[in-house]
């Protein structure tokens, strides 16, 4: 390969090539990890490699904690939204401002393909933002009362089973009567069905929720994490 007249061996411009690449991708990845360093909000010490994700889903990181210390970096994110901060807010007048005051200023969801992109939760654009105009109004102080009511005979049922339980003098296993109190609630207020997964703990729909929730976390996901680009990669052969 001649370059100005001077002849290099093409495998001698390897190494260089490399190194460069290597700068390159060191500095554009400290440089998304210390956004919001750079603004002044403070928060956990993210991993070069995945971010806050392995924190997280280790239980390095407390959550609560996090809450309560104000607005903090959480790319552990990066779990469905590739190599992108987001800005976790606690203050009680900015989420006003955002969500009332400026509702206008529509905020467009993360970028998704494959079988999930119609999901509510993934929608985008247009779409969401008609969405998200047809669901607020269920979302008023009147009606959110109403719900009320559901989730105190979900709530009776609980203080049954607890009654039951003293009496018999038997152990209650938190973790499980909280996630079969929470199901409940959910499927009674948000899809109008009554099932009573406090009291049959093997109802088929509570346990294939529980089997979708459990799915092991593949490496892949971390791979991307590391490698976003890897994404449209992968995409070739089976949606991401």
């Amino acid at each position: 390969m001649e370059i100005m007249g001077i002849q290099f061996p093409a495998a001698s411009l390897l190494l260089p090539t490399f190194i460069a690449f290597l700068a390159y991708f060191i500095w554009s990845r400290k440089y998304v990890l210390n956004q919001w360093k750079r603004m002044g909000i403070e928060g956990p010490e993210p991993d070069f490699w995945t971010g806050n994700a392995k924190q997280l889903t280790y239980g390095r990181v407390d959550i609560l904690e996090c809450f309560k210390n104000g607005a903090k970096i959480w790319t552990s994110c990066w779990l469905l939204h590739g190599l992108r901060p987001q800005l976790m807010i606690t203050d009680a007048d900015m989420v006003k401002e955002i969500f009332v005051k400026q509702f206008s200023n529509f905020v467009n969801r993360p970028d998704a393909q494959g079988e999930t992109e119609h999901n509510l939760a993934r929608l985008r654009d247009n779409e969401w933002k008609e969405n998200r105009r047809v669901l607020n109004p269920s979302f008023t102080t009147k009606k959110l009362k109403s719900l009320a009511v559901m989730m105190n005979n979900v709530e009776d049922i609980l203080m049954e089973i607890l009654d039951e339980k003293s009496n018999k003098k038997e152990i209650v296993p938190a973790y499980k009567t909280a996630q079969g109190l929470t199901f409940q609630v959910i499927t009674k207020t948000a899809f109008a069905m009554d099932v009573d997964c406090q009291r049959d703990e093997n109802h088929p729909l509570y346990q294939n929720i529980k089997k979708w929730l459990n799915y092991p976390f593949s490496p892949l996901i971390f791979l991307i994490l590391m490698f976003p680009g890897l994404k449209h990669f992968f995409q070739v052969f089976a949606p991401i």
